[in-house]
């Protein structure tokens, strides 16, 4: 549940050429098993599995690039996250009913909740990947016959009442979750709240501990081009790891969040040239996302700048990407015109901008992700699918 942002990360123009990529940085091994048709990746490698579609029902491949499950499922599955498996299963549709599989395609448990009663009921959980769409501590978050969310356990068995209209996967026996009208909160196992009241947002920091505020909104105030939006809270609540509260600390600067930068402030307080930058979002690891005034040729029209050295890194232009994983790795896309038609193509670089994978891979206007080192791609050059793994890749 750490940092439930989405953390795009984008590149123009550079200040240096970029450094070739090595061959011993990444292999790639086409996918066996597969029919004479058009196949995408369809997620993220997880448990050693991961999906792919033929745009209309969809399969899993193996990280040894072998199909494990053939291409016979729904795609009408909530989306990219729900055909990620945790803790042994995925969750799938089966004659209109959310069911969860095996790594063998075996249902294994199917519910009695419907999919096309709720169909417009998207959790955040599951369009922004949080990971809830399979059981995560012995809990899934489905939707009701009321359109609202509630935990299940692996017997089916309803945990909670269906109250949310947000529901994240639990860890450390913790579930962030939000109800109608904008609350916060977070639940236990058995769905008690653990915090004695709802707050507009709830942040867990490195330490462990929980930063808990209200916010105003100003959408009157232009704080740049991808949000368009100032807050400002005047106090936030700080709980330790096990959810009880230290203190309350006063805010007196406007427009800041205890967790972060605001994003004009960010321009202002490293110096950035603000005829350049529009935008700025502080990422970690001493690195700063900013948005340029103006596109290359391209469209790619954003960049990380280290702050020490207030220099854009020098890595190729870029216009999207997925968050850096736990290993550092960040996949990105670039717009490339061929032909009069502009592809998103896919590589990888490091929190250094080291480019590990270079743009050979067709993407969507959202990268995907490696996971443990694996990312299931579709190769630009001839359309095959492969499984691209970085070296010193851990083995499932």
């Amino acid at each position: 549940m750490k940092k439930y942002l989405i953390i795009l990360i984008f590149m123009a123009m550079v200040f240096s050429v970029p450094a070739a990529v090595s061959a011993e940085t990444y292999t790639e091994t086409v996918v066996t098993g597969l029919g004479s048709g058009y196949y995408m990746a369809w997620g993220t490698f997880s448990e050693g599995m991961c999906a792919f579609s033929d745009g209309e029902k969809y399969g899993y491949v193996n990280s040894d690039g072998k199909v494990a499950i053939d291409c016979k499922l729904s795609l009408v599955a909530y989306g990219f996250a729900s055909s990620e498996f945790s803790e042994g299963v995925a969750r799938t549709v089966i004659n209109d009913k959310i069911c969860f599989i095996d790594k063998s395609g075996k249902t294994v448990l199917a519910t009695n909740y419907s999919y096309s009663a709720n169909a417009n009921q998207y959790s955040w959980s599951d369009t922004m990947n949080w990971g809830i769409a399979a059981f995560h501590e012995g809990r899934a978050c489905v939707v009701g016959d009321n359109g609202k969310w509630g935990f299940i356990d692996k017997t089916g068995n309803a945990i909670t009442d269906f109250l949310f209209t947000i529901g994240a996967k639990f860890e450390n026996g913790k579930a962030y979750v939000s109800y109608e009208g904008g609350g916060s909160n977070l639940i236990d196992l058995n769905g008690n709240k653990l915090f004695p009241r709802d707050y507009g947002r709830i942040d867990e920091k490195e330490d462990g501990s929980w930063y808990c505020y209200d916010l105003t909104f100003h959408p009157e105030i232009e704080v740049g081009t991808f949000f368009g939006t100032a807050y400002d809270t005047n106090s936030y609540d700080v709980y330790d790891a096990n959810c009880t509260y230290i203190k309350t600390v006063k805010v007196d600067k406007k427009y800041e969040t205890p967790d972060r930068i605001d994003f004009l402030r960010a321009i202002h307080q490293y110096g950035f040239d603000q005829n350049r930058y529009s935008y700025a979002y502080e990422v970690g690891n001493g690195l700063v996302l900013a948005e340029l005034k103006e596109f290359d040729e391209d469209g790619n029209y954003r960049v990380l700048i280290d702050i020490a050295t207030k220099k854009e890194l020098a890595i190729p232009p870029f216009v999207t990407a997925e968050e850096f994983n736990d290993d550092g790795i960040c996949v990105i896309g670039r717009r490339c015109p061929e032909n009069n038609v502009s592809y998103i193509k896919i590589g990888a670089i490091d929190m250094k901008g080291n480019l590990l994978v270079p743009f050979n891979y067709l993407g969507s206007s959202w990268a995907k992700k490696f996971n443990n080192g694996f990312l299931l791609a579709q190769r630009a050059s001839d359309h095959k699918l492969v499984v691209v793994k970085l070296a010193g890749a851990k083995s499932y």
